[in-house]
């Protein structure tokens, strides 16, 4: 079964956000978690600023940390084809642990793709992702909020972020494709790399959190 097909189309859904931004890709299935980090980036138009992991089912895979507990596994050395022939369809992977930004990855359909296709390759989508460090699925409901009120009483105090993180404009119906597509052909282009991150790892729900 593994040698009909080398690809994957992925669908990458931002969870807890209403409605929930969503993103559609092709890949190859040779491609590691790590990589397909950078692809998840990509398409949401965030910054790599914090740390990150992957969940499949019981185990972890993220950056290279030392005394991580629960332990995680180098995302370096985890394939997408391993997950598909382990019958892996759905998985998760977490944006800073602070915002806690979870998108949900569906495994759409696998596909033949020629070897000389530049993947990642971009689908299609819809729904802006949020703003980094804008704090998690309730700060940016309340971000929505004040963009949509004028008269909103927080306005003042998001003036700075509107003028000077975004801008001064953000349509949170604007997925900005041809961003995706300049920044997905970079990680298309991108030679694997071997990063080590260092940071304390917790997850919302642990006690000591």
């Amino acid at each position: 079964m593994m040698d009909r097909f080398n690809g994957a189309r992925l669908r990458l859904t931002l969870v807890e956000i209403d409605p929930a931004p969503w993103r559609e890709i092709v890949v190859r299935t040779s491609m590691t978690l790590a990589r397909l980090h950078e692809a998840i980036q990509a398409v949401f138009c965030w910054y790599d600023y914090h740390l990150w992991a992957f969940e499949v089912g019981d185990k972890h895979y993220g950056p290279e940390m030392e005394d991580a507990d629960p332990p995680v596994l180098s995302a370096r050395n985890a394939r997408l084809r391993t997950l598909i022939a382990r019958g892996v369809e759905n998985f998760h992977y977490v944006y800073d642990f602070g915002d806690y930004w979870r998108v949900e990855i569906q495994l759409l359909d696998t596909l033949h793709v020629e070897d000389a296709e530049r993947l990642p390759r971009f689908l299609g989508g819809a729904h802006a992702a949020p703003p980094e460090d804008i704090g998690g699925p309730p700060g940016y409901a309340h971000f929505l909020e004040v963009l949509n009120d004028p008269k909103h009483p927080d306005r003042e105090d998001y003036a700075q972020l509107f003028e000077m993180a975004l801008g001064g404009d953000f349509d949170p119906r604007d997925i900005q494709e041809d961003v995706i597509g300049g920044l997905l052909s970079r990680v298309a282009r991108k030679k694997p790399a071997a990063p080590k991150r260092r940071g304390e790892w917790r997850f919302r729900n642990d006690p000591g959190g």
